[in-house]
Formats: C-alpha cells, structure tokens, sequence
C-alpha cells in the first residue's frame, strides 16, 4: 500500500507520494527526488558511505574521529554509522558527526522513514528526538549540538548545521580546529541540485578535509571525479 509523508524539505509541509518497495520513501519536491534508492536504501548506505571509506577498520587505528556530511536527509546514514560506531568503535574513543542540511525533517518524519530497518528506527528516534530546530545553537552559524555515550564509553557527538553549506562551511573551516577524516557527499544529484556539488563548495570540503581523509558519493555525474 502506498503511504502518504509529509515533507518539510520544500519549506513548506505537502502530502509527497511514492510507491514503497520497502517501507516508505520520502520524496522531496524541490528536487523530486528520494534521498536513496527505493530498494534497500541502507544496503546503499553501507557500500557507498561506509565500506566506501574503508570504515568502520580506519576509525579503529584513532582515539578521535570525524565524519562530516553534506545533505543529512532523513538521517539514515548517521543513523547507520552510529549503529556500527556503536558495536565497534575503540573503547574511550570519540566520533564526531557533523551534518549539513538546507531543508531538516521532523524527528518524526525521520521516525518514519527509518521504519523498514527498526533497530536504526529505535537509535535515530532516541538520537533525534529533539528536533534541530529547537536544539541549541551553540556557534553563530547555525550548529546545535547533542553528545551520547555508548557502552564501552564510546563517545558520539552529533552537530547539526541548519541552513546552506555555501555559506556555513567556510565559517565552520574558520572555526574548528578539527576537520574531517571523511565526508558524505550526500546531496541530491549534481543535476538536480547543482548548489551543492559547485566548485566553491567543493574547494571548501578540501579545505575541511585532514590529511588523508576521503570521501564518497553515489553520484555518478562525471564533472565531480576530477574533485578526487
């Protein structure tokens, strides 16, 4: 049966419609596009963004490790990250997480479109149950802050940036000293929403970028791979 979610990503609150083939899948009207493949979504989550970055064995060689993304969605693949951080991250160390989005769902549209997969459903909605609008803003660009610690004393710090990439990451290359060790590049496709694939932007995430560090992206379009 096809079910109706609201979407918040257009700025305004529509009934979206879309076939699910596992669960439920939120469109997003600006661009009319799902945030991942109707398919098995958290399959692509892991092959893509995890496995892509050679994680989880690189976070097990550090104290300290940070994974930054462009386009946090419907939280899926921080979801899946803290699942894994979870289980095998080093005892004592920490994983911070730091998201940009333009246009953030609801903790509970999040809830919802986690459904397929209960166990991410039951983290994230414990995760996110305040919603970033309402967390506190902790820096002039728009961060908002939430710190959990699992069993093992493996530290997870979450920072939410709510606006545009464009102009909060120069800021936030400015402001910390720590910069990733890999990033999502998670936005919809370069076709679909060229703002977050320009060659600003990307010459910023270089810049955000530690020694070493990677990153990857489902997208296919060729004018990205000469960034790598």
């Amino acid at each position: 049966m096809q079910q109706l979610i609201p979407s918040s990503w257009n700025g305004k609150t529509e009934n979206c419609l879309y076939p699910p083939f596992l669960g439920t899948v939120i469109i997003a009207r600006r661009y009319y596009s799902a945030p991942h493949n109707n398919l098995d979504g958290r399959d692509e989550s892991r092959a893509v963004f995890l496995a892509g970055n050679a994680l989880p064995e690189r976070w097990q060689q550090q104290k300290d490790f940070s994974i930054a993304e462009l386009g946090f969605g419907t939280g899926l693949n921080f979801a899946e990250t803290a699942q894994n951080w979870k289980q095998t991250g080093p005892t004592g160390a920490t994983l911070t997480y730091t998201a940009f989005e333009l246009y953030p769902l609801t903790s509970d549209q999040i809830n919802t479109a986690l459904s397929p997969w209960p166990d991410l459903q039951k983290l994230a909605y414990r995760m996110l149950s305040t919603s970033p609008h309402t967390l506190k803003t902790l820096y002039k660009t728009g961060y908002s802050q939430s710190k959990y610690i699992f069993q093992g004393d493996r530290t997870l710090i979450l920072k939410m940036a709510t606006g545009d990439a464009n102009s909060l990451l120069p800021d936030w290359n400015k402001e910390n000293s720590t910069k990733a060790d890999v990033w999502y590049l998670d936005g919809f496709s370069p076709a679909k929403n060229p703002q977050l694939w320009n060659p600003s932007l990307m010459q910023a995430v270089y810049e955000a970028t530690a020694a070493g560090g990677t990153f990857s992206t489902y997208t296919s379009a060729g004018h990205t791979y000469p960034l790598n």
